[in-house]
């Protein structure tokens, strides 16, 4: 009787074990007994792939959106349509895959991290594809080389190693541990460059600098823009502090009497009063104070009325026609 009620109590403990712990649909537990262990829970779709090992899947899956491990230890805890390789582990959220070793998603929609160490805080399609990369959020920002990191921002694309972008919107960091911290359409493209922020700002050359502004272009080594609208250092270790680049100014006539040359020295003025209007403007190039005109020419020009603009390479000097006959006054009377 002793040993009928032991069996009893015995069938009754398996049977509570097996109602408050054992499997439930979509869930499978290998015991230790085996060579491993995978613990896959939620939608009936749920799976490991192959024979993988030591997989968890905490929850989740739709209809058309299982949770699936495809390499030993990955770790999926719950949403739907995410993948995990090996060592990798997606948190949640929708359409991602940490297909990389040890990579790791913590959620959002539809990002990927494939390759080794990348991660993904969350946000939406963003891609770590350099090792040890990182994209901590955002919307479309891409890390695609060794230690590349995005802070957040949308359409920020980082391709070199080491580079950096802080966040910002369509910015682009693709030299050598370059960095560019925020603002829209900027890119730091060269070695050791970096943008502050600001708009449709460049650092073309190794270690060229632009700290703000819009529209600035340091395109020499070492170069820096403190800020402004368009400025551009084309030199290496030029500076530009600020503002805008100044407008040509506008060309002032003065006199060339101070720079005429010895072949016009003899040149006859006009009359008083006579002085006849412009004809034909001509601009000709200085060029060794102008002493290969000839003087046929020259004598067809007055240096007097020349307008002169400097500071450009360049003279502008109006060709007049040749002084009128004037005629001569009649004879004088007889004195009777």
């Amino acid at each position: 009787m002793r040993i009928g009620l032991c069996s009893v109590l015995s069938w009754l403990m398996v049977v509570a074990f097996i109602l408050m712990g054992g499997p439930v649909q979509g869930q499978t537990i290998k015991m230790p007994g085996e060579t491993g262990w995978n613990v896959v829970q939620g939608f009936a779709g749920n799976g490991v792939e192959g024979e993988v090992r030591s997989a968890t899947i905490g929850g989740g899956g739709l209809d058309g959106f299982p949770n699936i491990v495809t390499g030993e230890g990955g770790t999926i805890g719950g949403g739907a349509g995410n993948r995990a390789g090996e060592l990798a582990t997606v948190a949640g959220g929708v359409g991602s895959s940490a297909e990389g070793f040890r990579s790791t998603i913590g959620g959002g929609g539809y990002n990927l991290a494939d390759r080794d160490s990348a991660t993904i805080a969350g946000g939406y399609g963003n891609r770590a594809s350099g090792s040890h990369a990182t994209v901590s959020g955002g919307t479309i920002n891409t890390a695609l080389e060794v230690n590349a990191t995005v802070g957040g921002g949308s359409g920020n694309t980082a391709s070199e190693r080491h580079t950096f972008i802080g966040g910002g919107t369509s910015n682009t960091a693709g030299g050598l541990a370059s960095v560019t911290a925020g603002g829209v359409y900027n890119s730091s493209r060269a070695a050791y460059a970096a943008v502050g922020g600001g708009i449709s700002n460049s650092a073309k050359a190794r270690g060229a600098v632009v700290a703000g502004g819009a529209g600035n272009a340091a395109e020499g080594e070492d170069a820096a823009i403190a800020g402004g609208l368009n400025n551009r250092v084309s030199d290496n270790y030029g500076t530009v502090v600020g503002g805008r680049p100044t407008r040509p100014a506008t060309p002032i006539p003065t006199p060339a009497t101070h720079l005429m040359p010895a072949w016009a020295a003899g040149i006859r003025t006009w009359p008083r009063g006579l002085t006849p209007s412009c004809r034909e403007v001509r601009t000709i190039p200085l060029q060794g104070h102008l002493a290969s005109r000839p003087d046929a020419e020259a004598k067809s020009m007055n240096p007097a009325r020349a307008p002169l603009f400097l500071p450009m390479p360049r003279i502008t000097i109006s060709v007049l026609p040749p002084p009128m006959n004037l005629p001569r006054a009649p004879p004088a009377a007889p004195v009777l």
